[in-house]
């Protein structure tokens, strides 16, 4: 005899098993725990401004052919008339005018304060012996300072100068200061100093009103930007002697030089360009212009001969490409923006403000590590991820008990069948 169910209705529920909805449960799961992963590529500009830069402070790229990305915003409480990144120690030296402030790069963190006295504006690094220089325009002397204790260890004093710029050559362990003569500060001398012993061994005069100064050395050669008479005066750091006279126009103060290249770079504050120089002919190869000029900012310049861009402090960060001289960025960094100092090794620039105490840190190499999603927690120790799995487990709980609780009920009050021939005669 063949039995067959009185309706589809009454079918058995023995043939329903709590595991298929468990298995029909899986994908929901799934889905569930891929909605809380996140992304680690690199972010946007816009992106990592908006999660790095606490102020009201942005920045914007007009011409989105660099990768350049924010790193950091520190509010350091001081303007930054002056910087020096010291590789040996990876860290951030800012003049202030009256201190001397160490900055930790990589957090970025303030680490301590040097009083270095005699208002110190200008600054330059020696890497190899972990030391910074400190122009103290008042005093017209050198501060020597220990990048290991922070502290400084000398002070050297600069009979009849008033530094404006400096520049070290670690070859010959010889530090060099371009400044005015007193008091009427517009005749313009380059000495050679011993840091360690602060004895003098050289001097030369060059224009009026030295600003810039840059040491190149493939060929030995000092490179002196004279705002005062508008010409590059072209020194001999071995005899201290002047050898050539390169003219610019209008006002050159800045400048940044390219030895592998055989290039340097002159701002001039007055026309808002840069006059490109080859070092080999003494001549102007080039002039680059800009959107906005200085407005009455620095100008001054930074290198980063890695990656082949030309930093420019104006009213908006410049960046210039050198293998075709055009501008290729325009970022804007707030107000003020006055001191630059670059990390070649790692391609990180730092832009100083004088005007609400900020320091920015850059990254130039189109890599921007930090502005990469923080590595996230695992699946299983994401919150939303469990509260959903535990959700999901308890409705498969209560309704594996629901089911239970109708096959005890079923077998306690059996379906009524009728056999198929009475089905059939029905």
């Amino acid at each position: 005899m063949i039995w067959q169910p009185l309706s589809k209705h009454t079918c058995n529920r023995r043939d329903l098993s709590p595991r298929l909805l468990i298995i029909a449960l899986i994908p929901i799961l799934m889905s569930a725990g891929a909605s809380f992963t996140t992304s680690t590529t690199g972010s946007s500009i816009s992106t990592a401004v908006d999660r790095l830069n606490t102020q009201s402070t942005t920045i914007f790229e007009a011409t989105p052919s660099l990768h350049d990305c924010l790193l950091a915003n520190l509010s350091i409480g001081t303007p930054s008339l002056s910087l020096a990144y010291d590789e040996s120690n990876g860290n951030v030296y800012i003049a202030d005018g009256n201190t001397v402030s160490e900055i930790n790069a990589s957090s970025p963190t303030v680490l301590s304060i040097v009083y270095a006295g005699g208002s110190p504006q200008v600054l330059t690094e020696d890497s190899a012996n972990n030391f910074v220089y400190a122009a103290n325009v008042l005093s017209d002397s050198i501060s020597v300072i220990d990048g290991v204790n922070n502290s400084v260890v000398r002070v050297l004093p600069l009979p009849n100068l008033q530094p404006a710029a400096l520049a070290f050559a670690p070859q010959t362990s010889t530090l060099y200061v371009s400044g005015s003569v007193p008091p009427q500060n517009v005749v313009g001398r380059v000495i050679a100093i011993s840091p360690t012993t602060g004895k003098i061994a050289g001097e030369v005069t060059v224009g009026n009103t030295p600003t810039g100064l840059a040491f190149d050395p493939s060929n030995g050669y000092l490179y002196v930007s004279n705002a005062g008479s508008g010409n590059v005066t072209v020194v001999n750091a071995t005899t201290m002697h002047a050898v050539d006279s390169i003219i610019v126009q209008g006002e050159p103060v800045g400048e940044a030089l390219d030895s592998q290249r055989g290039t340097l770079y002159v701002s001039d504050i007055s026309s808002g360009t840069i006059s490109v120089i080859n070092v080999s002919s003494s001549s102007i190869v080039d002039t680059i212009r800009f959107a906005s000029g200085f407005t009455g900012n620095s100008g001054e310049l930074a290198l980063d001969s890695v990656t082949g861009q030309l930093f420019v402090a104006a009213d908006r960060l410049q960046v210039v490409d050198v293998s075709t001289n055009n501008l290729a960025g325009n970022l804007s960094l707030g107000t003020g923006l006055n001191a630059l100092a670059i990390d070649v090794k790692d391609s990180i620039l730092f832009a100083g403000t004088d005007s609400g105490g900020r320091l920015y840190e850059i990254s130039s190499s189109g890599v921007c590590p930090s502005q990469k999603t923080p590595p996230q927690p695992s699946l299983w120790e994401q919150l939303p991820f469990l509260l959903t799995v535990i959700i999901l487990v308890s409705l498969v709980l209560v309704l594996s008990l629901w089911f239970r609780r109708q096959r005890k009920r079923a077998t306690a009050n059996p379906s009524v069948t009728i056999p198929v021939d009475e089905q059939r005669s029905q």
